[in-house]
């Protein structure tokens, strides 16, 4: 990897390499959205290593199939599937 540039996909721990959606926040997570009907992941930087969290079907997600994801200004995560908006 080129200095400053890591690369992740599933052998780091995201649910899938095809993402359709990415969308920093204010806090600097990086909120992403995959090509499958996979959910969400947020990853977060501490200052030593990336942290992933996975959000889907089981909680808080109405539908793992996502149709849309941003962060607004209030840091706020909105995530518009094929079930609603959550």
């Amino acid at each position: 990897a080129r200095e400053g540039v890591r690369r992740f996909g599933t052998a780091e721990g995201l649910r899938g390499d095809d993402l359709v959606f990415a969308t920093l926040g204010p806090d600097g997570d990086l909120w992403l959205g995959y090509a499958g009907v996979l959910g969400i992941s947020r990853l977060r930087w501490d200052g030593k290593q990336a942290l992933l969290t996975h959000y889907d079907r089981q909680g808080p997600l109405r539908s793992n199939d996502i149709c849309a994801l941003l962060v607004d200004k209030r840091g706020w995560v909105w995530v518009a599937t094929d079930n609603g908006i959550d």
